[in-house]
């Protein structure tokens, strides 16, 4: 977030090097956007001069992004211009790259995959795209390869788990205010101000209000925020620690759900599952986070699963960060159809 600074000073003397001496405000129109790269939906403006766009600040929304900007939505436009990019459309002639028209580009596409379909079946064909596409850019994408009759469609492409699905649990609605307003935070398996800047920021805010703040990762690094509670774990021990956690909360309530009670470690909890228990068990509103980490490992869904638990006998409320946009990669369907090979089989195969 240190970008932000450029914003905050008073007298214009600390500038944005990209920017620096480059156009005039009063040059430029101002187009309202949304940031691409998280979950979060910052909101921006574009400052263009004669369809270029010269810089990006934050659009102030109070709901959201507030007044602040993570780094890479402020800075990353400068790949709109960079020279290695691809500006027209090409295709390869006899072995050599030669620039045509975009209705020769898209005729060549279509042939290309028709000729493979009509070789090898439609069920030898994948399509991928990334999470970061927008929600109409992800549904032409479908379209496109269900009108040839390809299945083989997914945008989860560092997904190593496919026994559940991270949307499944996106069915509580909530806002950044809630993480602000919340009292107890535990993080799971979060790099949380590298994957979400804007949300650190308001867990940020949450701690200094005086929230207890857990963190449980596989790595440990400076949240720039007090942090009660700590542990870096290996995959084993995130299991482990996670299940412990929701045995001293299943002792506490009574619980009787038999298939859970046969998961718990056979062994008394930890002082650090015991303090993590007890700072959820006592906070009037707890918020449960997991990260990219966690929904990118190979055992995502055990972790997913015991977390759900754990928000369930403490009353917290659990939130299963979405990446980039790919919640609206779900409605728009970029997902294997029936029995349609999602993206870690199709890199497989």
């Amino acid at each position: 977030l240190s970008g932000n600074i450029i914003d905050l000073c008073p007298v214009g003397a600390l500038t944005s090097k990209p920017f620096r001496y480059k156009a005039r405000a009063w040059e430029m129109k101002a187009h309202p956007s949304i940031a691409p790269h998280d979950a979060i939906g910052s909101n921006i403006e574009l400052h263009v001069r004669q369809n270029d766009v010269m810089r990006v600040v934050p659009r102030d929304n109070e709901s959201i992004n507030e007044a602040w900007l993570s780094d890479r939505d402020r800075f990353s436009y400068q790949g709109l211009a960079h020279p290695k990019r691809l500006s027209e459309p090409m295709i390869k002639v006899e072995g050599d790259w030669q620039v045509v028209d975009w209705q020769t580009a898209l005729e060549t596409a279509v042939k290309g995959l028709q000729t493979v379909i009509n070789k090898h079946g439609a069920e030898e064909v994948g399509g991928m795209i990334s999470p970061t596409a927008t929600l109409e850019e992800a549904f032409l994408f479908q379209k496109w390869l269900r009108g040839l009759g390809v299945e083989n469609i997914d945008h989860r492409l560092r997904q190593q788990d496919f026994s559940d699905s991270p949307e499944q649990y996106a069915t509580e609605s909530w806002t950044l205010a809630d993480v602000q307003d919340s009292d107890a935070i535990v993080l799971i398996g979060s790099h949380v101000r590298a994957e979400q800047p804007i949300l650190a920021h308001r867990i940020r805010q949450a701690a200094i209000n005086g929230a207890v703040i857990s963190n449980i990762n596989f790595f440990l690094t400076d949240l720039l925020m007090p942090v009660e509670f700590e542990m870096a774990v290996d995959i084993k021990g995130m299991l482990s620690t996670l299940a412990g956690i929701a045995k001293v909360l299943s002792s506490m309530t009574n619980d009787d759900d038999d298939a859970w009670h046969a998961l718990y470690p056979e062994r008394t909890p930890t002082a650090f599952e015991q303090n993590v228990a007890m700072q959820l068990s006592n906070a009037a509103t707890a918020t449960l986070i997991v990260g990219d980490l966690a929904n990118h490992h190979p055992d995502a869904a055990k972790i997913r699963a015991l977390v759900q638990k754990i928000a369930e006998l403490s009353g917290s409320r659990c939130m299963v960060m979405p990446s980039a946009n790919s919640q609206a990669h779900v409605f728009a369907n970029t997902l294997p159809g029936k029995e349609a090979k999602n993206s870690l089989q199709m890199w497989q195969q």
